[in-house]
């Protein structure tokens, strides 16, 4: 079975059905349809002053960016794990090192 994909829906004045693509243009249409112009045009100034406050880290984060952070502490771990069991004598120091290392990370 294909999946379905839900569009959200507003009805407006009439009973008119409309669909919700943009979040943002269709509810600056709703404030200009029932509270006029001035309520829109001041609904626009809240939004263009929120984004040009907000930082990058308080828009979203960048998950693509943490998981390639975690992969690759992970896979250097792995590598120092490797070379510390395939040594000849196993140094108990560079393994505590790298414990403590994974530990402050996660």
């Amino acid at each position: 079975m294909g999946s379905v994909i839900m569009i959200p829906r507003i009805i407006k004045r009439k009973s008119k059905v409309v669909p919700i693509l943009n979040p943002r243009d269709e509810l600056r249409e709703i404030i200009d349809e029932y509270l006029g112009m001035d309520v829109a045009n001041l609904f626009d100034q809240v939004i263009e002053e929120i984004e040009y406050d907000l930082t990058p880290d308080e828009i979203g984060d960048d998950y693509e960016a943490i998981s390639d952070g975690y992969r690759n502490m992970l896979v250097d771990t792995m590598n120092e794990l490797q070379e510390i069991v395939y040594a000849k004598r196993i140094d108990r120091k560079r393994l505590e090192r790298l414990w403590q290392n994974l530990n402050k990370n996660l």
